[in-house]
């Protein structure tokens, strides 16, 4: 009888049963894939599993603890110091997120980045393709894709090419440096992250481009486009998960997309253009790419000139532009944020840095840039500078790396010598966790550029803390970041010239009177303002930024 009018009730609504069994195929569907993966955490490291909400609740739990507003990167280690658990565990968030390998052990993470480097996660993929495009990147490509655009943009950050830049370094700087003293004279407070950001970003414009973008004193269209990309960015927050279906957030990303590509297009054409009338002008990063591309095709350098601009290089060019454009001013600009922030609170490691500059480019703060113009090898002789930035991007680092598990790739417990899978988790060397760690630096949270100075060792033999396994702000191995020198040498630059000259300091007390000013930065709805006891924790901007932009205050120092 049920199956009767069953039956009747399907002929005479045919859409509404069409509906009610699609429904149902997709809650079978959901049910069985939650099974599957609820089950596939049994007997695996992690804290506790719930078996209908895997870890969520511990997540939910986590973030009662932390302001709301933190970077996902500090979960993992804090998770370990929560649940005491060991280097390598698992963390399930299906279906509001991944199933992850959480690795907090350098020997592990350098089986996955260095012995037998493993593919980049499809989730940094499609974060990419919403950043710069649906074109192949450095950061996110793999395989021979990868090492092609690798051998291609070499040469434009080689050491002997990235020399020829410090001046344009320095120009930039002095730009900056003005900047800081209207601050100083208007006392007001301001975002350093956001000054910092224009710094770096027409610093990486000369580098790639070989354009000045005067975005520290105008407005700029690709600045401007860069900036409100990263804006844009969904943070995808635990408690707001819904945030990364905003469909604003796509129409903004495609917006910006082609206010770049229509910028940089331009640029490509006149520098092309003008290369080849002249090849005798400086060469910048694209330039030396082109050659490369060229020389890659079977073509002789001196035909190069006559060679059209090919098609699919302006296009992978355009993409790795973008790229460079982000990840290189992402990085340094929140670096030097940190940087000054720990010298402030840290006033026997200022004393010690100002010391060394005075030593090695001369008492009058003035001159330092023309002598570093000068003598561009000079900035080696700054081996504390060099510290201080190493044990900035220690406790401060930008990203961290997110790998792809394989049916084939197991892993070691180092201490049960069980072998963990890897198929179908996101693998998460976690570079906070394991710079943050005791087991590899003692009084961990401590700022102690000391620890990369050489010292002798058990044997005898000198080491630093460069050479530890578990410190890799640029990550290791053959996807190194290409570009850590130029952030290095910038940095030691900027520093140089104005650590002697001001007095700069975290002003978190003064946010109210910022409020409401440029940038989207997501704040805390906790209450809590502390992570570590640092009241300038990371937040995801893109990459790992200070809090609210390092709100701030400057003072030009007395002389003498």
């Amino acid at each position: 009888m049920v199956q009767i009018h069953l039956q009747s009730w399907v002929g005479q609504h045919p859409i509404a049963a069409a509906v009610a069994l699609l429904l149902t195929y997709f809650v079978i569907d959901f049910c069985w894939k939650g099974y599957k993966i609820r089950s596939r955490f049994r007997n695996l490291p992690g804290p506790p599993h719930h078996w209908v909400w895997g870890h969520i609740p511990i997540l939910l739990e986590l973030l009662k603890e932390i302001p709301i507003n933190a970077s996902s990167l500090y979960y993992a280690d804090l998770l370990r110091e929560k649940y005491n658990l060991g280097d390598i565990f698992y963390f399930d968030l299906w279906p509001i997120g991944m199933q992850f390998l959480m690795i907090l052990d350098p020997d592990i993470t350098k089986q996955i980045i260095v012995r037998k480097p493993t593919h980049k996660n499809s989730m940094l993929k499609l974060f990419m393709r919403f950043l710069v495009g649906s074109h192949d990147n450095l950061l996110s490509a793999d395989g021979h894709t990868w090492m092609k655009l690798r051998r291609i943009f070499n040469p434009g950050f080689a050491s002997s090419h990235l020399s020829t830049m410090i001046p344009g370094i320095v120009e930039e700087t002095e730009i900056f440096s003005k900047t800081l003293e209207e601050y100083a004279q208007k006392e007001r407070a301001f975002r350093l992250d956001e000054t910092a950001t224009l710094l770096t970003i027409d610093v990486i414009g000369r580098l790639i481009l070989d354009t000045q973008l005067h975005s520290q004193t105008a407005p700029n269209e690709l600045t401007s486009a860069i900036i409100s990309q990263v804006a844009w960015i969904p943070q995808a927050r635990p408690t707001r998960p819904w945030e990364i279906f905003n469909p604003t957030f796509l129409v903004m990303m495609w917006r910006n997309n082609r206010k770049m590509d229509a910028y940089i297009s331009d640029i490509l054409e006149k520098r092309f253009a003008e290369q080849r009338a002249d090849r005798t002008k400086g060469r910048n990063v694209m330039d030396l790419a082109l050659d490369a591309y060229g020389k890659g095709k079977g073509q002789s350098e001196e035909a190069l000139p006559s060679v059209p601009l090919d098609p699919g290089f302006k296009r992978d060019a355009i993409c790795q532009a973008k790229t460079f454009m982000f990840a290189g001013h992402d990085t340094i600009s929140g670096t030097l944020c940190y940087a000054y922030y720990l010298l402030h609170k840290n006033p026997d490691k200022m004393a010690k840095l100002r010391a060394e500059h005075d030593e090695v480019l001369g008492t009058d703060e003035a001159e330092a840039g023309k002598l570093i113009t000068a003598q561009p090898n000079i900035l080696n002789k700054l081996e504390y500078t060099l510290c201080v930035l190493k044990e900035t991007l220690r406790l401060y680092p930008p990203a961290s790396t997110l790998r792809e598990g394989n049916k084939n790739l197991f892993i070691t417990d180092p201490v049960t010598g069980a072998s963990l899978p890897t198929e179908d988790f996101a693998v998460s060397p976690i570079t906070i966790g394991m710079q943050r760690h005791p087991k590899h630096f003692p009084n961990p949270h401590a700022f102690i550029p000391e620890r990369f100075l050489p010292r002798d060792g058990p044997d005898g033999q000198k080491f630093s803390d460069s050479s530890n396994l578990a410190y890799l702000p640029f990550s290791k191995g053959p996807r190194i970041c290409i570009g850590q020198e130029l952030a290095i040498t910038e940095m030691k630059i900027v520093l140089a010239m104005t650590v002697r000259k001001f007095d700069i300091r975290s002003a978190f007390e003064d946010l109210k009177l910022l409020k409401g000013g440029p940038g989207c930065w997501p704040s805390d709805e906790s209450g809590i303002q502390k992570v570590y006891g640092d009241e300038a924790y990371q937040i995801m901007m893109g990459s790992a930024k200070p809090r609210e932009g390092m709100p701030a205050r400057v003072s030009v120092r007395k002389q003498g």
